[in-house]
């Protein structure tokens, strides 16, 4: 194949990637389309978000489904939402806007940060983190409920025996309200993984020889070579099939740029 068709063949990949996105066929749809025609094809998203307080993760973990804290071990609590929650509406609804269950991790950590991971889009990972947020609020909710019916019993307690409401209770149950007003700031799409392929076996020792300064090769350790891509950053995995893992990236327009550019770096080395 010349540098005409290679080209052509591009082009109208591109083409037929924008008409794939655009055509309401399903992810599991697009990602076969896109899987067949070696474009970028997002296998995982890492974006963070604020809570915006601090945060009680024994008691979350201990009233939170799919959720495991070992504090001695890790200081984040995981939280997880998996194919068998799948009967939740908002799954339902998930699913009708990405063809496919929601399925994430989440790594909640006490000062209120939340890490989630494991989407294959921006806009999942977004939905998968307010639906962690929520999950969270609901159950600060819960942890208020109780308090507050505790205070209520030693309330009456107090009042039966003559007693008088402590003014330090009152300053806590504010602390309390305000402690489960769960937010969502600073949302931020931390890193995206893509893989694709450039559908021609790829001469990675030369690839390396032509630039030593932005590419890394130790078949012995790892059989990829590692390419730091300076515009975008971004870094591209190239494997002597052809196939590549982009990652590094922040949005899907950097993954079809660094996509685009390394495939034309790499037609020189073509076996």
């Amino acid at each position: 194949m010349d540098t005409t068709e290679d080209i052509s063949h591009a082009s109208a990949a591109t083409s037929t990637h924008a008409a794939a996105s655009s055509s309401g066929l399903s992810a599991a749809q697009q990602a076969a389309t896109l899987a067949q025609l070696g474009l970028p094809e997002i296998v995982n998203v890492v974006a963070t978000v604020n809570l915006g307080l601090t945060l009680d993760l024994k008691y979350i973990a201990m009233h939170a489904r799919n959720a495991q804290y070992t504090p001695n071990r890790f200081s984040a609590m995981v939280m997880r939402i998996r194919d068998e929650e799948k009967q939740n509406t908002s799954h339902i609804a998930s699913r009708r806007r990405t063809g496919r269950p929601m399925k994430a991790t989440a790594l909640v950590f006490a000062t209120g940060k939340l890490i989630c991971t494991g989407t294959k889009g921006p806009e999942e990972a977004r939905a998968a983190a307010k639906k962690f947020a929520k999950i969270i609020r609901k159950i600060l909710h819960l942890e208020r409920a109780e308090k507050a019916a505790a205070r209520e019993a030693a309330t009456a307690m107090l009042t039966e025996h003559g007693g008088q409401r402590d003014h330090d209770d009152e300053e806590e149950e504010g602390e309390q309200e305000e402690a489960a007003r769960v937010r969502f700031d600073g949302f931020k799409v931390q890193n995206m993984v893509a893989k694709c392929d450039c559908r021609f076996p790829i001469r990675l020792e030369a690839l390396q020889a032509h630039y030593p300064v932005f590419s890394t090769y130790e078949p012995e350790l790892f059989p990829g070579l590692v390419f730091r891509m300076a515009e975008p950053r971004c870094v591209v995995l190239c494997f002597v099939s052809g196939k590549l893992v982009i990652t590094g990236a922040k949005s899907r327009e950097q993954i079809q740029e660094a996509f685009d550019n390394i495939c034309d770096m790499l037609k020189p080395f073509r076996k």
